[in-house]
């Protein structure tokens, strides 16, 4: 199976600034999520926080309800989004999933860091294909 032919999870990846050294200051406002993993090993630190949503009724359920009456009955939407922060080397990696990025400090963001992650990774001879990691399933 080639890798094309594999599932692929993009991510969304943010290095905090330096100033940045606990987890609590990445965040915009008090935080409204639980915190369902922490994990402390050599060498890193992480935390998973996944936000509450109290859910919303789909702007299209009145205009059914106009012509069908109001015994229809729809579940609310819920957001589900997680936000994962990992500590390396005393540096705060943020891995956004859902919409958890309007969860952080963008001030905190190094703007560069996509940047120097591909100037990195990219060999001086161009020989150097990049790396593609498949999801296992």
């Amino acid at each position: 199976m080639s890798i094309r032919d594999e599932r692929m999870q993009h991510l969304n990846m943010f290095l905090l600034g330096e100033r940045c050294k606990q987890f609590k200051s990445a965040f915009r406002s008090p935080l409204v999520a639980t915190k369902l993993l922490i994990e402390k090993k050599k060498g890193f630190e992480a935390a998973l926080y996944v936000p509450e949503s109290p859910g919303r009724e789909p702007a299209w359920v009145e205009f059914l309800r106009e012509g069908f009456g109001k015994g229809i009955r729809i579940e609310p939407n819920k957001l589900s989004s997680a936000l994962l922060l990992v500590k390396v080397r005393g540096r705060i990696f943020a891995l956004t999933f859902g919409h958890t990025r309007s969860l952080l400090k963008e001030e905190l963001f190094e703007l560069d860091f996509g940047l120097m992650v591909v100037v990195n990774r990219v060999d001086a001879h161009g020989d150097q294909p990049p790396v593609v990691v498949p999801m296992q399933s």
